[in-house]
Parts: structure tokens; C-alpha cells; sequence
């Protein structure tokens, strides 16, 4: 999994809410990813609701063409799946809501 620096904030965050290790809420962390992951995927199961926060859906991507980084020459994508999250409109407000103090505390600046 990629560690940047947001991801890390969240495991330090996560592991002091939670009263555990910053290793053991890394893997907690990517055994919850896996299990949102492996429950789309291997189910007709559309969306994963989680109250207060928002929803997994599974989205249909449509074939598209496009080029590929470094080339000149135009490739068809296939139609895929991939997983969305939206997040609940409560959830977004509280997000959005933060981010306006934060700029109102730094002048401006996130």
C-alpha cells in the first residue's frame, strides 16, 4: 500500500483512538480495504453502506480510447468495474465545514 503522508496521519490517528499500534492499525486498516474489496467483487453486491460516512459502490466504467503515456498511438480501454466512494451528505458537510475554518484560520490557505 502507498504511504503518503495523509495515509499516515490517518494510521497515527486511527491508532490513538483506538488504543493500538501504529502496525497493527495499518493492518487493520488494509484487512477492512480487502474486505470492502473482496465483498463487491466476489457478491451481487452493488454498495456498502457505512452510516455516518458514506458508500462503496461498484461503477461501471464505459470503453473508452485514449493514449498511452510516452506514445503517440491511440488504444481502446475496455469496459471495466471499479470501486467508488460517495461520501454521506453529513459526512461532507462536517469535511467541508472544516476545511472553511481551517481557511479562515490560515488566511485563506488550507
Amino acid at each position: 500500500m502507498i504511504k503518503n503522508e495523509g495515509y499516515i496521519i490517518f494510521l497515527k490517528e486511527y491508532a490513538k483512538i483506538s488504543n493500538f499500534s501504529i502496525e497493527e492499525a495499518e493492518e487493520l486498516t488494509k484487512n477492512f480495504i480487502e474486505a470492502i474489496r473482496n465483498t463487491l467483487s466476489n457478491y451481487e453486491i452493488q454498495n456498502i453502506l457505512l452510516k455516518r460516512l458514506g458508500s462503496f459502490i461498484v461503477h461501471e466504467q464505459k470503453e473508452r480510447s485514449g493514449t498511452l503515456f510516452g506514445k503517440k498511438e491511440v488504444v481502446t480501454f475496455p469496459a471495466k468495474k471499479a470501486i467508488k466512494f460517495k461520501f454521506s451528505r453529513n459526512a461532507k458537510e462536517k469535511i467541508e465545514e472544516n476545511i472553511k475554518k481551517r481557511k479562515k484560520k490560515n488566511g485563506g490557505v488550507l
